[in-house]
């Protein structure tokens, strides 16, 4: 799993990250990453929320609204939550 922001997407792949602002673009750049190899991309937006690719899924959810004090450390806290959810669920799966 890999969690680019919508800006270091963009560089890997050099593209324009203004382009994301098409919701489209920033999948295919998404599935660009599945096709080199990646399992699951996660790719934070900032404001604009977060989309989630993997060979099954493509989501897109909004981020909360609020007042902004500070963004540092909040890719990590995303990326942390959403890797604690995918282990909560995989340990209460049914065999």
């Amino acid at each position: 799993m890999i969690k680019p922001s919508d800006e270091e997407l963009a560089v890997w792949l050099d593209l324009d990250s203004a382009e994301f602002q098409d919701e489209q673009r920033l999948i295919d750049a998404a599935e660009q990453l599945l096709e080199k190899g990646a399992e699951r991309i996660l790719v934070s937006r900032g404001e604009r929320g977060t989309l989630y690719v993997d060979d099954q899924h493509v989501l897109l959810a909004t981020a909360p609204k609020g007042d902004v004090v500070n963004t540092a450390c909040a890719g990590d806290t995303l990326l942390g939550t959403f890797v604690g959810s995918l282990l909560c669920k995989s340990r209460y799966k049914t065999h």
